[in-house]
């Protein structure tokens, strides 16, 4: 069971955090020509994985904003407007993200990108707590 976190900010300025949640799927906005290390991640994740939406400004660190479970393996890149999908179970929705901040543990930069996996122990802990609360 691996645990991955994935940005929702498309274009810079839109926030499809809401959409994700009502869909109940998370999404990869980039194209695989784009960016095709990004797939190679998103074919990663198996059903069972834990999932999180997350920002990073730079002025505040890592935001934590749902945490979900993988329910559907990735669909077909473009078979949707917002992207190659993964199906997720939303389990948790705090109504303010959780506010971790910089880890620290010279891997920050990971967690600024679209999607990345986490493997720092601390933050799985607080993960599957809130995922399990």
């Amino acid at each position: 069971m691996s645990t991955y976190g994935l940005g929702a900010m498309y274009n810079g300025t839109e926030d499809k955090i809401q959409e994700f949640i009502n869909r109940r799927a998370a999404y990869l906005g980039w194209s695989e020509t784009e960016a095709p290390f990004f797939h190679v991640l998103l074919r990663r994740i198996n059903v069972g994985d834990f999932v999180f939406l997350k920002s990073y400004p730079p002025n505040r660190g890592l935001l934590i904003k749902a945490i979900g479970i993988v329910t559907e393996p990735q669909f077909i890149a473009g078979a949707d407007e917002l992207g190659a999908r993964i199906g997720v179970d939303w389990r948790c929705v705090p109504d303010e993200p959780l506010v971790v901040g910089p880890v620290n543990d010279k891997a920050d930069f990971m967690r600024r990108g679209s999607i990345y996996e986490e493997l720092n122990p601390r933050l799985l802990r607080q993960i599957t707590t809130l995922l399990f609360a």
